[in-house]
């Protein structure tokens, strides 16, 4: 199984998130399997969505400017 491969199979069982920093390989297969239509826009906006919340209930944009 290649790195594309896993993050497919990981978006499909639900993460939303993969941290690989200093790193766009993760973002480059995500963009190509949505081309390919293996995993859907709407999935995508979903895991933004749920990040998005996150990150509101936790009070990260109370002060966005230090």
């Amino acid at each position: 199984m290649n790195e594309k491969e896993a993050a497919c199979l990981g978006v499909v069982a639900g993460l939303d998130l993969i941290l690989r920093p200093f790193d766009l390989i993760f973002a480059n297969d995500l963009l190509e399997l949505v081309n390919e239509g293996r995993i859907s826009e709407e999935r995508i906006n979903l895991s933004v969505a749920r990040i998005l919340r996150l990150k509101f209930e936790l009070g990260l944009f109370d002060h966005p400017f230090p």
